[in-house]
């Protein structure tokens, strides 16, 4: 009998650290680069959506911000930061999405989505981001 009541608590438990658990965008540890300046966060907050693993790995350890835009400058991603809005600079400093970004803009606040669900029903969504 205590086995029957264990089971029914655990997906209980589950939905209570899914719904506690903060989204987190992108797949840079924010804890190895809590010390840069807040301009190299957002970069590499930013810039994630589009680097494999192993140039993360590499811009975590660069250790000056000249450094990090030479780094971001040859592997072609600044361009992407060079096109943004002026009016959606401070948004995307702060990852905050709102109405009018472009694509790209959106991915550097949230990161590029895992899934896409494409219909034509009214109710089409993002099922999962990252």
């Amino acid at each position: 009998m205590p086995y029957k009541r264990m089971l029914s608590t655990i997906p209980v438990v589950l939905l209570v650290l899914a719904v506690a658990m903060p989204a987190v965008a992108g797949q840079i540890n924010m804890r190895k680069i809590k010390k840069w300046p807040a301009l190299d966060k957002a970069w590499a907050r930013s810039f994630d959506a589009w680097m494999s693993d192993e140039e993360l790995a590499v811009l975590i350890k660069l250790k000056s911000t000249d450094e990090r835009r030479d780094f971001l400058t040859k592997a072609g991603y600044f361009k992407k930061w060079t096109k943004i809005d002026e009016e959606m600079l401070p948004n995307v400093l702060k990852g905050e999405v709102v109405v009018g970004m472009n694509r790209d803009e959106v991915y550097m606040c949230w990161d590029k989505p895992e899934k896409i669900r494409k219909d034509f029903r009214r109710d089409a969504y993002v099922d999962v981001l990252n």
